[in-house]
């Protein structure tokens, strides 16, 4: 989730994409690839701005990288 000053990484907005009941985020944070940040479609975050995340546990989905299977946590 986006966040205040304080959380767990930051980064700036590459691309915003509306899907109408959610918005998707594409947050360089300096890794090799976007981070991509599920948000409401009311957010007025746009390309270029700088922001702060943390995650939920509950939120977080992990893949396997090399056969994309969704890895699953507390198994």
């Amino acid at each position: 989730e986006l966040v205040g000053e304080g959380g767990s990484g930051a980064g700036t907005i590459d691309l915003t994409e509306p899907l109408g009941d959610e918005t998707l985020l594409f947050v360089d944070y300096g890794g090799t690839r976007n981070l991509v940040v599920k948000t409401d479609p009311y957010n007025d975050v746009r390309p270029g701005d700088r922001v702060s995340f943390s995650f939920k546990d509950e939120g977080v989905r992990l893949f396997d990288k090399a056969s994309g299977d969704s890895i699953r946590l507390n198994a």
